[in-house]
């Protein structure tokens, strides 16, 4: 009704923005002087590219952040040109209004044949949410793969920025201990 302030859905449940995001789950509850929803079982969401697995979730509809709390499994989609992105950790948020994916406690980044490895990588999402523009990899990290330049890389800070499109590296950043 309308005067309700917070719900408790059971069921297969869609969360369905106007702009194409699509999240799914079994069990949620709304606060709505909270703006949050949140999930304790497995979530699964998809926009355009972009799409995600994890195990609870926080949704903070006023600031559009989606919070992964446990196994998050995010797959961003490849071109015919550009190899596909997947980064597995710890936990994940995913701020769609910054286009910021932050994977901490353990991220783990395959691109193509290349590795990435980190305590907390950040992927800065094209505005579409449909290609990484810029992956900085810091604390505890490792690269390596892809059998091109370059091969393996190490430095106390690493920022790997793309072209438009997210196809090729135009810039890597090495900072401290290169």
């Amino acid at each position: 009704g309308k005067n309700r302030k917070n719900v408790a859905p059971k069921g297969s449940l869609v969360l369905e923005p106007s702009d194409g995001f699509r999240l799914t789950t079994d069990d949620a509850t709304f606060e709505d002087a909270a703006g949050l929803v949140k999930a304790p079982g497995r979530v699964a969401f998809t926009k355009g590219g972009l799409s995600g697995s994890g195990l609870g979730m926080t949704y903070d509809k006023n600031n559009d952040v989606l919070t992964l709390l446990a196994e998050p499994d995010v797959t961003m989609a490849g071109s015919e040109s550009a190899a596909g992105t997947s980064f597995k950790a710890g936990s994940a948020v995913l701020d769609r209004v910054m286009d910021v994916l932050v994977l901490s406690g353990g991220g783990h980044a395959q691109r193509g044949e290349q590795t990435f490895e980190a305590d907390t990588l950040t992927a800065r999402l094209s505005p579409d949410e449909e290609s990484v523009r810029l992956t900085e990899i810091r604390a505890n990290w490792r690269v390596a793969g892809g059998g091109g330049a370059p091969d393996a890389m190490s430095a106390d800070a690493i920022d790997l920025l793309y072209v438009e499109g997210g196809e090729t590296l135009d810039r890597v950043t090495l900072t401290g201990n290169a």
